[in-house]
């Protein structure tokens, strides 16, 4: 059997993350218990990104997050917390060169471990499937 996948969840429980694990299940076969090993990034008990040891892994996908990286820092301390763990993870995903996915505020962070910048002028209204 080959090694799983990491999924870093970067919103809180509800419609849309389940969406995006649906999503996964349906295009590529991986679903919790099934080649895919889950952490929430908002989670206190998830590990820190350093603890993480990134060769159990096929590779990693990070979610999307209705939070930005492009705005001013949030005053919510999960949040902040999310934005260092997931930067702090793209950066050693980058470094080591670990096959990765990222999905929307996934890819940003990715883009941003890579040295490039983000804009803010562009925008869409999400929201899961009905």
């Amino acid at each position: 059997m080959s090694a799983p996948f990491l999924l870093a969840v970067c919103r809180r429980p509800g419609a849309i993350a389940d969406d995006e694990i649906s999503f996964l299940d349906q295009h590529t076969g991986l679903a919790p218990g099934r080649g895919l090993d889950v952490i929430n990034l908002l989670d206190d008990g998830c590990p820190e990104p350093g603890a993480l040891e990134l060769g159990t892994w096929a590779g990693v996908l990070i979610t999307g997050s209705p939070l930005s990286l492009t705005g001013p820092l949030s005053p919510d301390p999960a949040h902040e917390r999310l934005r260092e763990r997931v930067l702090a993870l793209s950066l050693r995903l980058v470094q080591e060169d670990v096959p990765t996915l990222g999905l929307c505020f996934g890819l940003q962070s990715i883009v941003l471990a890579l040295g490039g910048s983000l804009r803010d002028d562009v925008g869409e209204e999400l929201q899961a499937p009905v």
